[in-house]
């Protein structure tokens, strides 16, 4: 199945649990799309791109 995820961030900031789903995922035999950011930057601020 495929699933895509992504996150905010207080899901980056959360000590590495959007990580350990991700993997999850794909070792249950899933394709994972990421679509969250790549890093941790509290000055980008989603509210401020729309």
């Amino acid at each position: 199945m495929k699933i895509a995820i992504a996150t905010d961030h207080a899901g980056l900031a959360s000590d590495g649990m959007y990580e350990s789903i991700k993997q999850y995922l794909t070792e249950l035999g899933h394709d994972v799309a990421d679509y969250g950011p790549g890093s941790l930057d509290m000055e980008d601020d989603y509210p401020e791109f729309m």
